[in-house]
């Protein structure tokens, strides 16, 4: 269970990151670090 929980994590960070360059401006209010600190409170 835990181990799916931190693949999707880890897929969805992957998306948002490559949102990030093709798509307007307003994914970037997600930032990368916010993210990072997540996946680490997850583990």
């Amino acid at each position: 269970m835990r181990k799916s929980l931190l693949l999707f994590v880890a897929a969805f960070v992957h998306l948002v990151v490559n949102a990030q360059t093709a798509n307007p401006p307003a994914l970037q209010v997600i930032q990368l670090s916010d993210l990072k600190a997540d996946m680490y409170a997850l583990a």
